[in-house]
């Protein structure tokens, strides 16, 4: 299903045959040359999902109800990705330019990663918990800290727009990686684990689903590419498995593409 939609993306000559293509008022260049992003890609769209077939999805044992349902993937994915940019972010030597356009994503995906948990994932998290105390104490602390985040990333930002020192960005980026670090090491070794436990695939698949929505295309564009830059074939498979078919296909047509191109090196 896949390869024969992706051989509508990489050709263009099979493009501009579709008969949608030629509409006398959309701009048309003979040869590759297609000008009009975005009707290019309303056209891939729509012969993707005439394309696409819909997966037969295999059974997994309770071991591996995380991976299936594309949650343990992706938010390794991504806690990896910030884990990439803080520590660039910290060894960088580039234009201060440079590293707030790398500071902008990072926040932005930061901020929409630990909202959509406290909004999506703990709260069926803590329906199945009640009556456990000492689990329910441990998703509290979950949200605990991340408020303890959200104080450091308003200092940065202030940083930045008051354009301080590189000493004084550097320490409070320090301190954001001392902070996050702490989260996410607690997070992988206990709370995901138990919402592994007590969260049917099921569930785990309607979190996963409820998150993608909350973003919408317009962040995954961004996420998707930012979150999968560096994670292995194994991982990055997993998570566009996920994606509708569409997505995976302007994944690869067009936002990991613009991903290369507009993001700074540090």
């Amino acid at each position: 299903m896949f390869s024969r939609a992706a051989a509508v993306v990489i050709s263009p000559v099979a493009v501009a045959r579709h008969s949608w293509f030629h509409d006398p008022k959309q701009p048309f260049v003979q040869g590759a040359a297609l000008v009009n992003e975005g009707y290019l890609l309303s056209v891939i769209v729509d012969m993707t999902d005439a394309l696409s077939q819909p997966r037969s999805p295999a059974s997994p044992g309770p071991s591996s109800r995380l991976h299936h349902s594309g949650w343990l993937p992706a938010n390794a994915a991504i806690h990896e990705a910030f884990r990439r940019d803080l520590g660039q972010l910290l060894a960088t030597t580039a234009s201060r330019r440079a590293v707030r356009a790398r500071w902008i994503v990072f926040c932005d995906q930061l901020r929409f990663h630990l909202g959509a948990e406290d909004a999506a994932l703990w709260p069926p998290v803590q329906v199945k918990l009640t009556g456990d105390p000492a689990d329910l104490a441990l998703v509290e602390a979950m949200r605990d800290e991340h408020q303890l985040i959200e104080p450091v990333l308003t200092a940065i930002d202030e940083a930045f727009t008051v354009n301080t020192s590189t000493d004084h960005l550097r320490e409070l980026l320090t301190r954001l990686h001392t902070t996050l670090s702490g989260h996410f090491a607690h997070e992988e070794a206990e709370a995901l684990p138990l919402a592994s436990e007590i969260m049917s695939e099921g569930e785990l698949a309607r979190i996963t689903r409820t998150i993608t929505r909350m973003g919408g295309r317009t962040r995954a564009a961004v996420m998707m590419p930012w979150a999968l830059a560096d994670a292995s074939a194994d991982v990055r498979s997993l998570v566009l498995r996920q994606l509708p078919a569409t997505w995976r296909v302007l994944y690869r047509a067009a936002w990991l593409p613009r991903y290369r191109r507009n993001t700074p090196v540090l």
